[in-house]
């Protein structure tokens, strides 16, 4: 049929076969160190949608990416992250903060939601089309007694996200 085929040995990293489902398992526990050791950088794409603008009011306006969470995404939580604006430059981009998680602060039993805060930007994005590279897992989802607790909680994560990042 005018194909040729050749066999590709297993690939191992840190002592074991480098594999789909390996690359799955260390997303899913938000291991993405592991995941980027097997050739695997996670990311997110969407468009730009419309929240509740409590981001803005609380000082930390966020773009809201809407799409089905899927147990193969990393767990729920707070990464630091790059944002590119195209699909092509997915490795570049703006540092940024972003929340996988159900607002549990704001909401009782809501859907997952992805919100994005981009480090020191200003500009609307509303439509769109975001590519959002995960570098690091900072922290698990929490619920905050407080609004002004979870506001004294994203600083200290926008510092560890500087840190990650290398952004000044």
């Amino acid at each position: 049929h005018g194909f040729t085929l050749g066999v590709v040995e297993p690939v191992e990293v840190d002592g074991a076969v480098v594999s789909s489902t390996r690359i799955r398992g260390a997303i899913a526990a938000g291991d993405l160190q592991a995941a980027e050791r097997m050739g695997v950088r996670p990311h997110l794409e969407g468009t730009v949608v419309r929240g509740d603008g409590r981001g803005h009011k609380l000082g930390f306006p966020t773009a809201n990416l809407r799409f089905e969470y899927l147990p193969a995404m990393p767990p729920l939580g707070i990464y630091a992250g790059r944002v590119s604006f195209e699909a092509a430059d997915v490795a570049g981009g703006q540092p940024a903060l972003v929340s996988i998680g159900t607002r549990p602060t704001f909401h009782e039993g809501g859907g997952v939601l992805t919100e994005v805060h981009l480090l020191d930007f200003t500009g609307d994005l509303y439509g769109t089309r975001l590519v959002v590279d995960l570098v690091a897992r900072l922290r698990d989802e929490q619920r905050f007694a407080d609004v002004d607790a979870l506001v004294d909680q994203m600083r200290r994560d926008a510092e560890m996200g500087r840190a990650v990042l290398g952004a000044t």
